[in-house]
């Protein structure tokens, strides 16, 4: 599948919410998408063994990529996950998950190094990180060299992260809104005002686009599931406001999620939170006992994940996932039919309209 350009659908004022539609050849489908990410993918390979479906309506899958002590990122596993979205007709982006520290220390030479060694893998997304400090002139010539390397087929993502320094988080998103298909953002788990300038900066950028303008897809990457500072809104919806229009949340390697298992704390904040579409946002059983009159956790381990081959944890990602999704749509109708957008948010999720009035309204200006 190649994703040919997206174009601007609906640019509703009053919320700054952007309604873009993707022409990937012989389909088109609007923003607000989740992607199939790592776990998502193995818990498919499994379904799949066992005569169940795939992840319903996504065409984009990442690959995270994890940095090995001995080995700098590993990408053994790259090569797989192409053939596999190749064979489900998705694009694969792919996404070299870095720390702080790493992102800190990261200079052009790394960063073209970066890049090059993932040109070389032959995939049709080639993600090129930019030091934070980058100036955006820079960028320009970097990119230029770079278009020589790759093949037609091929196209470039830059990736910032939401603590680049502001001017160059600003300029490149300026520029890159119109001159790329995919920009990159590497989120983090909680919104600081480094992480809420530059969003906000974004979020202005993306809504003075126009209908009909041609505009890249901005996707976001490795944030938590759940703001958990923020009444544990979901993350999607939260980094949505600020105009980021894939997901992929923070993925671990075998070895983390192993480690995370065996630290029972851990383990519990994992396996104990469940999206809840009622209040937009992740909640315990207790907790959805008091909306519902029943723990949805309870239900979907007594009913759900033998029937649909998924272990309790497996269950909790994906269901989460696909009602994460399924809200996605319902804003995107409303857009659609241009109906009062900020009405909904407010009125019909608590934890949405929460993170609404603490950072959406005042990010409108």
């Amino acid at each position: 599948m190649i994703l040919d350009y997206t174009k601007v659908e609906v640019v509703d004022k009053e919320s700054r919410f952007l309604l873009k539609r993707t022409n990937l050849g012989n389909r088109q489908i609007l923003n607000r998408k989740h992607a199939v990410t790592n776990q998502i993918y193995s818990y498919e390979r499994q379904r799949i063994e066992e005569g169940k479906g795939v992840f319903p309506n996504t065409f984009y899958q990442t690959h995270h990529i994890f940095f090995e002590k001995n080995i700098g990122f590993d990408l053994t596993d790259t090569h797989i996950a192409r053939a596999y979205a190749d064979n489900q007709n998705r694009i694969l982006i792919p996404f070299q998950q870095r720390n702080l520290k790493q992102w800190i220390k990261l200079d052009w030479d790394e960063a073209e190094t970066s890049f090059i060694t993932m040109a070389n893998q032959r995939l049709q997304i080639i993600p090129y990180p930019l030091p934070i400090n980058a100036n955006v002139d820079d960028w320009i010539a970097h990119k230029g060299n770079a278009i020589k390397r790759i093949l037609p087929s091929q196209d470039i993502m830059p990736v910032l992260s939401s603590r680049h320094n502001e001017d160059t988080f600003q300029d490149v998103a300026q520029h890159e809104i119109k001159e790329s298909k995919l920009v990159g953002i590497h989120l983090y788990p909680d919104i600081k005002p480094i992480d809420f300038a530059n969003l906000s900066r974004l979020r202005a950028i993306n809504a003075n686009l126009k209908p009909n303008d041609i505009c890249a897809l901005f996707v976001g990457f490795n944030a938590m599931r759940r703001l958990a500072k923020l009444d544990s809104v979901n993350s999607s919806f939260a980094y949505s406001t600020f105009g980021i229009d894939i997901f992929s949340p923070y993925q671990m390697s075998q070895a983390q999620m192993k480690a995370m298992l065996r630290d029972k704390e851990k383990a519990k904040e994992y396996l104990e939170q469940f999206y809840d579409t009622t209040q937009g946002g992740y909640s315990t059983n207790p907790d959805q006992e008091a909306w519902h009159e029943v723990g949805l956790i309870d239900l979907l381990k007594n009913k759900v994940t033998i029937a649909e081959a998924l272990g309790k944890f497996q269950a909790i990602i994906w269901y989460s996932t696909w009602f994460e999704q399924q809200d996605f749509e319902t804003l995107n109708s409303k857009l659609l039919a241009k109906e009062n957008i900020i009405e909904y948010i407010t009125n019909s999720k608590s934890k949405w309209a929460m993170f609404w009035n603490r950072y959406g309204s005042t990010a409108v200006g």
